[in-house]
């Protein structure tokens, strides 16, 4: 029971934090919290498949943990996160600031559906799944802000800039973290990624709530 609580109850706290004041986006923001939940569904089934084509070339450690985020979480995970995304806010037509919300709201659903995935693959691990709540979500809904900030401009080119800010942004963040899972003691590159880590995290949130009350302004 704990894991599971762990796995969902940071999620739900952090979408009634997000909240809407209009009805009509709380309507978008639930749809996108089911629309990224089953936007992890949709990776989980197509994930191997997409994993049995990736080949990894590059010859150091840094590039191929790149590589390696790049090609097998970023680029499935965010594709299919913009493509919900879109299918949920296109015909709702939410403001500039809702865009926003709707896509920190996707990256929540989904990364809910990645840490039901652990609890129910190893339901003993809670130090494992109370760390992805504490880290692997925030992360999520950040790029799901940038996402969502961008993608509410409308048209193609926008459509485009927000899926690569947001694969950008997931690759920055998986780097470090799969560099640290390789390594057994900490060294200079052990220390070079938490710092990187860290100031993204911090970098990216100080910039999405400057961004979210931009929005937030010109939508009133």
């Amino acid at each position: 029971m704990l894991p599971l609580v762990l796995a969902l109850g940071p999620s739900l706290i952090l979408l009634v934090a997000i909240g809407a004041r209009r009805p009509a986006e709380r309507i978008c923001l639930a749809a996108a919290s089911v629309a990224g939940f089953l936007a992890g569904v949709l990776v989980l089934e197509l994930l191997p498949s997409w994993l049995a084509r990736v080949r990894i070339t590059a010859v150091s450690e840094w590039l191929q943990a790149v590589q390696i985020s790049w090609s097998q979480a970023a680029l499935p995970e965010e594709t299919c996160k913009l493509l919900v995304l879109l299918a949920v806010a296109i015909p709702l037509r939410p403001s500039r600031a809702g865009w926003m919300r709707a896509g920190a709201v996707t990256g929540l659903g989904y990364a809910a559906f990645e840490n039901l995935l652990h609890t129910a693959l190893r339901p003993d691990a809670v130090p494992l799944v109370l760390l992805r709540s504490l880290t692997s979500l925030p992360a999520h809904a950040l790029f799901g802000v940038f996402m969502g900030a961008l993608a509410g401009r409308g048209g193609l080119r926008s459509w485009l800039a927000a899926w690569l800010a947001a694969m950008a942004l997931h690759t920055a963040y998986d780097t470090p973290l799969l560099l640290l899972s390789r390594r057994s003691q900490h060294d200079a590159h052990s220390w070079i990624a938490v710092g990187v880590l860290a100031a993204l995290l911090v970098g990216g949130w100080l910039t999405a709530r400057h961004l979210a009350r931009r929005l937030e302004a010109t939508s009133n």
